[in-house]
Parts: C-alpha cells; structure tokens; sequence
C-alpha cells in the first residue's frame, strides 16, 4: 500500500469535534456491573485502577447486623468481580462504626488503604491479604483525630491533614513504614477538609470559615510552610455563603492542568448547581475563562474533577424534574463545554433505577471512563460502569493551520514531522487502552500489531490533536 503523508491539522477527522459516548458493553452487564451489598445511600465511594486494568472499589455496605462498615472489592477489566481477591472478591476492611471512607492507593504491587475518620492505614498485598510486614498484621493507626477527606500521595509519602485545637497540621507519613515522619502548623488556617496536589508539586489546602462562611485554597509548601507568592499570605477566598447551613451544602473538588494553573470545581447541593473555576499557579482568578471567570451548570452536582489532554472532565449527578441521573461532562480549557463530547459537551444516563450518580471516576484513556457510584431501586447499591467515547471517523472537516504530518500507514518507526514543538505522543488501541508513549520522531512501533490506533499528540504549547492511525 502507498504511503500517505496525512497533515493533521489541515484535513483532521471531524472525531475531534464529534465523539459519542456510550456503555461499552463488554463490561459487566450491558456495561454496568453492580455490587452485592446493600447501602444506605450515602457511602463515599472511591476508586482506582491498576496498570493490569483490574478496579479496587471502596464503599459502604449495611452488614448482617444491620450496621454500616467499608468493604474494598476488586473487579477484573471485563467488570467481573476477582474472585481471586480477599474473601472472593471482597475485603471488609475495617470493622468501625464510625468508618464512612477509605482512600485508596497504589505502592507498587501493595494497596493502601486509608481510613480518614479514624486515622488508620491498611496495607494488603495484591491479593487482597493482609500484608504482615506492615505496622502491625497490615494495620497502622495513626491517631484519633479526624483527618481531612482528601490526601496526596508524592513519592513514597502520604500527605494529610487533620484539625487539632483550632489548628492545622499538615501530616507526612511514610507509606512504606505507616510512621508519621514530620508534622507541621499551617499557619493562618482553623479548619481543613483535605489536600489535593497544587502546581509545581505543591499541595492545595482546601479550608472552610464558619465565621464568614467562606471555602478558601491555601497553597502550601510539603513541609507545611506557606507560599507567600500565592494569593494573599498563601490564601484565595474561592467561594462566599450566607450561612454554615450552605457551607454544610458544598462540596470542593481542584485539579492542575499542565500549564499548572488550577481548575476548582465546587458542587453545591442546597440549590444544586455546579461552579468550575480556573486560577493561575499564583492564585490570580482567569476572567477569560468561561462567563466572566467562571463556568455554571444548573440542575447538576459534582463529585469528581479531573483532567486528561488540557481537557476538563466532571461527574456526578443531573437532577432535572425530580430525576437523579448519572452524569458526566467535558470542558475546554477556556470554560466552554466540549461540544465533541457527545455533541453538547454533557452525557447523562438512566440505567431505569429510581436514581443513579457519579461518586467517582477514572479517566483510563481520552477512550475510556471508568466511573464509580450509587444507584437506587428496591435498595440503594454501589455499581462500576465503563463508558467509552467513539469518533464519528468518516466525515472530515478543514482547518486552517496545519500543525503536524503523519507518515501514515506507519510501519516499523513512527515518522513524524511538526511546525510545534511535541511534548509526547501517546498510542492508543480501539478500545482505549495506553499502549505505547513516544517522545521524539521515527522511533519504533515494530512491536505494535497490524491494525487502527489513535494517536494523541501533546504540544508544548498545551495544545493536544488526536489523530486515526493505521499500523501495517
């Protein structure tokens, strides 16, 4: 076959402007796979995701005697539950009454578990056993304050933060070992929720002021001293309320793209609207972004915030005329909704249960979505379901600068020729799957199958391009 040297940017398939997204149903039922225990409604539901594709989901679940307590439970990549995992599938991790969440993570071939409300870690091994070379039989308890719900993991060490006599500490703890390496005051604040990773791998500190009834984002240096340059004293008031009553209502979620601004995304439930926000790494408010600085959406919660290829991803829940259904949404980075994105930049699912929502979500591929959450009916159930986004690959539309050439079908290098500087190129399978990262032009791909892949280029300039590609 004759090689063609495709210009992607001057003829581009029209995918990058019109995608669908749908269940895949290879996964679970119908793409769905729900879970065997009751809720009550109300768990705080995490999820990640392990290279081989397997999902550890932690929840909630109402046990025999009718009280509550966290279960982890690991599905295969097919939505199947791993019956090689713990107790065929599931880990009922720690029998604490007062225990409504668990964050978790990945050490290598070790899962942390993290119990905020208690201060305890668990560590299991990959098979879903305690491992006993951890603290004591897989177990540290840290202390019996409350931590905040959000925590960041750099390295080998978890930050955290907890609220002690009017006070923030800032926690270093050595996952290898569950002890706590440092502990430091950040100055100024009263009250923390939780941390998120902030620009330049430094951490956001997310506070609540219940005397002006103010949500605030501290930038912080690891060791919990202030970053005087951000803000004012380290500070930026991102939301004001009339009462404690709306703060109780709100709900705080903060990603950083790759030009380390940050995306703050708060979700309120007393008048249930959704408010994405963009600052710089200085704490400066981006009034080009969206509607004057900030983009709204009515009738909609978040509950998860991330992006992927300068593209701002949400889920959650659509609340319309008394209807609670799954939802997810796309943005640009300039806070106007990704019109690719299932046509109006928001997709919304009924699986015709009483109500279904969004607590948590993985972005496998710019293909896939993992996505985490309740669903209600007869009782209230914790469910997994995979959503993938497909390209409408047969129409194609000009435009007007061309930025990089494709040497396409490709066959033992992958040849390249671009007017912008390229920061990576990732390949991707049909089904959404990382297959191989490429950083320089006419390296080999002689180890990739015959066959469609999709190639997403990242530039240095932040911009990203997606492109269809045939591998002989």
């Amino acid at each position: 076959m004759k090689k063609i040297i495709t210009i992607l940017g001057c003829i581009t398939a029209i995918f990058l402007n019109a995608q669908s997204v749908t269940t895949d149903n290879t996964f679970g039922t119908n793409g769905v796979s729900v879970l065997n225990y009751q809720t009550e409604g109300y768990s705080i539901i995490k999820s990640i995701v392990q290279p081989d594709g397997k999902i550890i989901v932690a929840g909630m679940r109402i046990n025999g005697a009718n009280n509550d307590e966290v279960f982890i439970a690991r599905f295969n990549s097919d939505g199947v539950l791993d019956t090689t995992f713990a107790n065929s599938g599931y880990f009922i991790s720690f029998q604490n009454a007062n225990a409504y969440s668990a964050n978790l993570y990945l050490i290598g071939d070790k899962i942390l578990i993290f119990y905020p409300e208690q201060g305890a870690l668990i560590r299991l091994n990959n098979d879903g056993s305690l491992d006993n070379s951890f603290g004591t039989n897989g177990t540290v308890t840290l202390a019996s304050t409350i931590y905040g719900s959000e925590d960041v993991l750099i390295g080998n060490n978890l930050y955290t933060v907890r609220n002690t006599s009017s006070q923030v500490f800032l926690d270093k703890i050595d996952v290898n070992t569950g002890v706590v390496i440092s502990s430091s005051v950040i100055s100024g604040l009263v009250n923390a929720n939780g941390i998120y990773l902030g620009p330049n791998n430094k951490l956001i500190v997310q506070s609540t002021n219940n005397q002006n009834f103010t949500h605030s984002i501290t930038l912080v240096n690891t060791d919990g001293s202030l970053d005087s340059a951000f803000g004012t004293n380290g500070s930026v008031i991102v939301g004001s309320f009339g009462s404690s009553n709306e703060i109780e209502a709100t709900s705080d979620y903060i990603s950083i793209d790759d030009a380390q601004n940050i995306i703050y995304g708060l979700s309120n439930e007393n008048n249930f609207t959704i408010t994405i926000k963009k600052y710089s790494s200085t704490g400066i408010l981006s009034t080009s972004f969206a509607n004057n600085g900030s983009y709204v959406l009515a009738n909609a919660i978040i509950s998860g915030l991330k992006i992927l290829s300068n593209q701002i991803y949400f889920c959650g829940a659509s609340i319309d005329g008394g209807t609670t259904n799954l939802l997810l949404g796309r943005l640009n980075l300039d806070g106007t909704l990704d019109n690719g994105f299932n046509n109006n930049g928001i997709y919304i699912f009924n699986t015709n249960s009483t109500s279904e929502w969004a607590e948590s979500f993985n972005i496998i591929s710019p293909n896939s979505i993992i996505v985490a959450g309740e669903i209600s009916g007869t009782n209230n159930s914790i469910y997994l379901g995979k959503f993938i986004i497909t390209s409408n690959l047969g129409v194609y539309e000009e435009v007007s600068k061309e930025s990089i050439w494709f040497e396409n079908p490709m066959k033992s290098n992958f040849v390249y020729k671009s007017k912008e500087k390229v920061s990576m190129i990732e390949i991707y399978s049909t089904d959404g799957k990382l297959i191989k990262t490429l950083r320089e032009d006419n390296q080999s791909v002689t180890e990739l199958p015959k066959g469609v892949y999709f190639a997403n280029v990242k530039f240095q300039n932040g911009t990203t391009v997606t492109k269809k590609m045939i591998k002989n």
